[in-house]
């Protein structure tokens, strides 16, 4: 994602409510996007946005989102989503576990539960039989 350079021609300050609490709602007209207001969202407890002295004339730096019909923006470029292959680290957890554990037998049966539970030593369990 680039950033753009827009000229800001109106602002409005405002607050949200939101699924993670109250965010600082900023919308901006621009230069590039007319009558459209294009709205960024920022968690005060964050600290600053960054937009506090942003007034209308101003040229800024801002990453543009179009999402649902919303024009949004961000000061910073969204992180991109990867889909990572998990299947060598978590082969790797499972050897270092059982290591650590033990190898933990898989009983197949409630019968082969109650011949261990009892002290009879089956198959399932790795006995040679």
């Amino acid at each position: 994602m680039q950033p753009t350079t827009v000229k800001l021609s109106r602002i409005f300050r405002g607050k949200q409510a939101t699924k993670f609490g109250e965010m600082d709602k900023v919308g901006i007209k621009t230069d590039k996007h007319g009558d459209v207001w294009v709205s960024g969202m920022f968690n005060p407890k964050k600290g600053p946005s960054g937009t506090e002295n942003w007034k209308e004339g101003d040229t800024v730096e801002i990453y543009i989102e179009e999402k649902n019909g919303f024009v949004n923006y961000s000061l910073k470029p969204k992180a991109p989503s990867t889909s990572v292959d998990t299947s060598a680290i978590e082969a790797r957890l499972k050897k270092l576990e059982d290591k650590v554990f033990g190898v933990v037998p898989v009983r197949t049966s409630t019968d082969d539960l109650l011949d261990e539970l009892n002290g009879v030593a089956t198959e399932s369990d790795g006995y040679p039989m």
